[in-house]
């Protein structure tokens, strides 16, 4: 019998290096082979074929490989699962374990966090960036009071107004027939209140069905690259270049769903997640930049409100809306620790 002695030094070295990486490599992946795949019913309204969805898959797929097997994400896009609030309905009931939503499925699931999208509360991206970083393990912490996981809160964008005729006061919304997302809260709350002060007439209907009733819609909102993915863009000739609210989207996973994943794979569905939701953020800034662009060029025309006018809205929707909601929506201490900072932020020179 011939019997091979390993040489001390540095091929030794590497040999036991690489023996000790394939079996740990080996029993990862054997472990996980006997372990019952944990699969993640997740629900989006977002396009099959869009850019979100795209992203959504290269994030299922890293997920499964980084757990080698044991975690596993299918996808129902284009509002199969129904709009927002079904979905949002559909997890808290266990038919879907997570779901990547706007504000308007927030509403159901953490309602508090919807606070960020209140008209003329963000102003920039500076703003967004420094409240997320303040705020995030804060909301977080709500969304478990909610028996929910908050994975991340990631930018949709900003908000704008796009209209068949031109807007350049505030009055000129008066009887127009105005787009409401239907069961939005903050969208149905926002509607009344402008059918109330400006006589505009209510339109509200699902997302998915706004495309095919634009001809009888005179005033909308979404951000510029979400009106393009929609195929919006044929029923507007104008967009306020003054933007409504900052608009977000994140991932929420019901608490059940996520504590029949071990622990240790909890971190690393986490950490991929996460990872998609920033890379979500700069693809949407990047894309609102450029669809702003397209839409110049396909003949939509910039508006401005003047900042007599800006002032104005800001002092309605403060008062009408902001604080209507106190208590309702979101406590009245988020909102006042928010604007406390948001005011310390905008001292320090940071807009």
């Amino acid at each position: 019998m011939k019997i091979i002695v390993w040489k001390k030094g540095i091929r030794g070295r590497i040999s036991l290096s690489f023996l000790f990486f394939s079996l740990s490599f080996a029993y990862f992946y054997i472990s996980n082979l006997f372990a019952q795949q944990i699969v993640l019913k997740c629900a989006t309204i977002a396009p099959e074929n869009s850019p979100w969805a795209e992203l959504a898959k290269k994030a299922s797929t890293e997920l499964q490989e980084k757990t080698g097997g044991l975690v596993k994400m299918e996808w129902y896009f284009s509002s199969i699962a129904g709009d927002e609030p079904d979905i949002a309905k559909k997890l808290k009931e266990g038919k879907l374990d997570c779901a990547g939503l706007t504000g308007n499925g927030i509403s159901y699931l953490v309602p508090p966090i919807r606070i960020l999208e209140l008209p003329f509360f963000l102003k920039n991206v500076k703003e967004v960036d420094f409240i997320k970083q303040r705020s995030m393990k804060l909301f977080q912490n709500i969304a478990n009071d909610y028996n929910v996981k908050l994975i991340w809160i990631s930018d949709l964008g900003f908000v704008y107004i796009f209209s068949k005729q031109p807007l350049k006061k505030l009055d000129d919304i008066k009887g127009k027939t105005v787009w409401v997302w239907k069961g939005d809260y903050l969208a149905e709350f926002i509607g009344k209140f402008l059918q109330s002060e400006f006589q505009i007439k209510s339109f509200s209907i699902p997302i998915q069905d706004v495309k095919s009733q634009l001809d009888q819609i005179q005033i909308l909102y979404n951000t510029p690259y979400a009106l393009n993915v929609f195929g919006w863009d044929s029923g507007v000739k104008y967009i306020l270049s003054q933007p409504l609210n900052f608009s977000f989207t994140s991932l929420i996973v019901s608490k059940n769903s996520m504590d029949k994943i071990p622990p240790d794979y909890q971190n690393i569905v986490e950490e991929v997640l996460r990872k998609y939701l920033d890379i979500l953020t700069k693809m949407n800034r990047e894309s609102d930049n450029k669809a702003i662009d397209i839409l110049k060029k396909k003949g939509v025309e910039m508006t401005d409100f003047s900042q007599d006018e800006v002032k104005k809205a800001e002092d309605i929707f403060r008062e009408k809306v902001w604080l209507a909601l106190k208590d309702k929506l979101y406590p009245s201490w988020l909102l006042a620790q928010l604007l406390t900072e948001l005011s310390a932020f905008r001292v320090g020179g940071s807009k």
